[in-house]
């Protein structure tokens, strides 16, 4: 590809979801019926964003909020359309549908996420500076108690001043995503950072060994942990209480998983957040609302058996909001099931899913 150029495309005004809500195969006709219109705009770059990106973009968010696009041509006659999540990992199975529901139209590509640019010229330009597989290293941060993380300390090592740092981390970021791929800098990097003082006698490794470094660690790890699961069918619960001024905080946790020593083995959490009138009742949904709460959490049991890499491991309730905690294998068929199941609760709630191999995100439940 000759240029990808970064497009996002930005709502000029509100979209009226319930009047203009369209499914993903209604898009895709729409965007075949455009389709000559659209590769003469990015071909000729001219209004551009007034021809192709913002109503590509708005006709995105009648599906969904949280996909952005990247265009440009491969050659002179073929036009690439780059879908991504920006590293929303809650919006990567609507990318992957997206993608996978596309037609095929002559003159078009489309691609779910950045793609990998391994190759030794690649660079970018962010205001005075460029970023190159030149002036950016790496190394591993080790700790003993988290043998499993992969944390990349990146280092810039051309000369800037103190207030060029945020341009100076922003860029290394875009740097990599685009260098390693959107994907496997969002799921397979634990942790990634830009150390501006480096002590002299950390060994830097090039940033074109990144790749492989990742490779070798992750074939360590899918080594490690295959083949395990966790079967709660016998496990042992207790409850727990916090205050909080004048009011509590109650949960149950499984103490069995909670104690676990292959934590690792299911490296995401889901984090579903529902939220209620925390000024009645002191802070606790009323018994109707909770018997609710009840059913929707055995459906999910049933959805994301433990067998298969979903489990259940705790749930809080207090202060106007109940949080349900999911330690899983995988983060995409959750989150499809929890944007399915919106449609058939009568209560609002809200997800998160972030990488934490080692639980450190529930460590009050320990206690």
């Amino acid at each position: 590809m000759k240029f990808l150029n970064k497009l996002f495309g930005k709502k000029e005004q509100p979209i009226n979801k319930e009047q203009n809500k369209l499914t993903i195969s209604e898009f895709w006709n729409w965007f075949d019926d455009n389709q000559i219109r659209f590769l003469k705009a990015v071909k000729s770059q001219k209004n551009i964003q007034f021809e192709f990106v913002t109503p590509v973009f708005n006709k995105l968010n009648q599906i969904k909020e949280g996909a952005f696009l990247l265009t440009g041509m491969m050659d002179d006659n073929n036009a690439e359309l780059v879908l991504t999540a920006e590293g929303n990992l809650r919006v990567f199975p609507y990318i992957n549908e997206l993608i996978d529901s596309a037609p095929k139209l002559e003159n078009w590509k489309f691609t779910a996420f950045k793609p990998p640019m391994d190759f030794p010229d690649f660079g970018i330009n962010m205001g005075p500076k460029s970023f190159t597989t030149e002036n950016i290293f790496f190394y591993p941060e080790n700790e003993s108690d988290y043998p499993d993380e992969i944390s990349i300390k990146l280092i810039y090592t051309d000369e800037y001043t103190n207030d060029q740092s945020e341009l100076i981390e922003n860029g290394t970021f875009i740097f990599v995503e685009n260098y390693l791929g959107e994907v496997k800098t969002a799921t397979k990097i634990d942790r990634l950072s830009v150390e501006h003082n480096v002590n002299s006698d950390k060994e830097l490794n090039p940033i074109s060994k990144l790749n492989e470094y990742i490779n070798w660690r992750e074939k360590e790890f899918i080594e490690k942990y295959e083949g395990v699961f966790f079967n709660s069918d016998e496990s042992n619960y207790s409850s727990l209480e916090w205050d909080k001024g004048d009011k509590a905080i109650v949960g149950i946790v499984n103490s069995d998983i909670i104690k676990w020593d292959k934590k690792a083995s299911h490296p995401w959490v889901i984090l579903i957040t529902i939220t209620f009138d925390e000024h009645e009742n002191n802070g606790m949904p009323n018994p109707e609302a909770l018997q609710t709460y009840y059913q929707f959490e055995d459906k999910l049991r049933e959805l994301l058996p433990d067998k298969d890499g979903y489990i259940h491991v705790a749930q809080t309730t207090g202060l106007g909001k109940r949080e349900i905690y999911y330690a899983t294998k995988d983060f995409m068929k959750p989150i499809q099931i929890l944007e399915e199941t919106k449609s058939e609760t009568n209560f609002e709630y809200n997800v998160e899913v972030f990488k934490d191999k080692y639980w450190k995100s529930m460590n009050h439940f320990e206690h």
